[in-house]
């Protein structure tokens, strides 16, 4: 059931304008390559008690990988490239650089 409280402000909490864009590349000796950027306009945002604007951001991303044999694979994926500190949700947590690496072993 939804039903709205008195003085709840309902909103989309999406910015009316937003893109990405990417790039991949693949070498034959098993390199990977990727680059992302992803940009969002400003907005308005409105959540029970968390009222607010969400300023406009751009973050880049990138991801590299090898495939070093058949069967063992190595990657790293950098979200927020530039450590840009954003919020995407008006009372949350400011989100800044992560990388998160992998090793792929199938058999």
């Amino acid at each position: 059931m939804k039903e709205q409280q008195f003085g709840d402000v309902l909103l989309p909490n999406a910015p009316k304008h937003k893109f990405s864009l990417g790039a991949g590349y693949k070498h034959p000796i098993g390199m990977e390559l990727s680059l992302s950027m992803r940009n969002v306009q400003p907005f308005h945002w409105a959540a029970g008690v968390f009222e607010g604007d969400i300023p406009a951001y751009t973050l880049v991303n990138c991801a590299v990988g090898y495939q070093a044999t058949k069967n063992f694979r190595v990657s790293v994926v950098v979200s927020n490239l530039l450590d840009h500190q954003v919020y995407q949700i008006f009372g949350g947590s400011l989100i800044g650089r992560q990388a998160i690496g992998n090793l792929t072993v199938s058999f």
